[in-house]
């Protein structure tokens, strides 16, 4: 759980990673949702899964398509059923390498699911607004998709719009902003849904999709909560080998950029961070620059950073 604090103006995310007992003692309730996670800020729900309606249809939203997750070759974790009924969801998953420090709380989740090898890495930036990192692995090509399922369009009362690699779900109070980097095979797409917060209400919303297929992947993605009044970064891709990235404009003049390294590479180099080059062999990393100082960062799985 990722959390500024108690009030109901709190952002809070709940990132998904069951095994064991926690994940197989919900036999039919189970929802096979692995790696999945949910996001409020700003008194609004603006990431959602799939709820549960009521048993007789909770069949309805229990598969991974109606959770914030990878599918693979077009299904998520495997759902398994008797007699049409789902008695038991997913496969294991484990939370890792938590840290929790006031310039940004961190974990990682992993699961593998058919065939492919699957890790999610979330950072809490600055305790406002969230980074994900997600690997998949797998021995041979696949279609893997990327979905967030975001609290707006249809008929969930909230609206949702798309400009290229930027996605926005707006509320009354908050709208969520979600950027992907635009890349060579990238597909974005969305499609609308089904979720259930309420006994028996059945409304609908729009869930982003961004598609690429190879033996492997990576979705660098900033998710930037905001209240409707509040700041509105100005969210870009930045110039990067051996990797993508994200920079991050903020209103008070600092610039914040995020990345990740493909796999097979030996570094990332990013252009004109802090009026220099950044280079790092961390698989992510992310830092805050005001003017040509450098004030916080993080990396993860490596060894350097200049």
């Amino acid at each position: 759980v990722f959390r500024t604090d108690w009030s109901e103006e709190a952002t809070y995310l709940l990132l998904r990673g069951e095994h064991g007992r926690t994940r197989e003692q919900g036999f039919g309730h189970e929802h096979a949702d692995e790696t999945s996670f949910i996001l409020y800020a700003h008194g609004e729900m603006l990431a959602v899964d799939g709820g549960y309606i009521n048993f007789t249809n909770h069949d309805k939203v229990n598969w991974g398509n109606a959770h914030s997750l990878i599918m693979v070759d077009g299904q998520g974790p495997p759902l398994d059923r008797i007699a049409g009924a789902a008695v038991d969801g997913g496969e294991d998953a484990y939370i890792e390498d938590t840290l929790t420090h006031a310039a940004g709380d961190y974990a990682e989740v992993r699961a593998e699911y058919l065939g492919a090898r699957i890790r999610r890495r979330v950072l809490f930036a600055d305790r406002e607004y969230f980074v994900i990192a997600d690997e998949a692995r797998s021995d041979s090509a696949r279609a893997y998709e990327w979905r967030l399922h975001g609290h707006g369009g249809g008929t969930s009362g909230g609206s949702y719009s798309r400009d290229g690699s930027l996605a926005r779900w707006t509320r009354t109070n908050a709208e969520l902003l979600a950027y992907l980097p635009q890349q060579t095979g990238r597909t974005f797409a969305e499609q609308d849904t089904i979720h259930s917060f309420d006994y028996l209400e059945e409304p609908t919303h729009t869930f982003l999709q961004v598609t690429e297929t190879d033996t492997t992947a990576e979705f660098l993605s900033v998710l930037f909560p905001r209240a409707t009044l509040g700041e509105e970064p100005a969210l870009t891709t930045a110039t990067s080998t051996g990797g993508q990235a994200i920079g991050v404009s903020r209103q008070d003049g600092a610039h914040e950029v995020a990345w990740s390294k493909a796999a097979g590479a030996d570094s990332v180099t990013v252009d004109s961070v802090a009026g220099a080059e950044l280079s790092s062999d961390a698989a992510f990393g992310w830092l805050r620059a005001e003017g040509d100082t450098i004030r916080t960062w993080s990396i993860q799985d490596g060894t350097w950073l200049r």
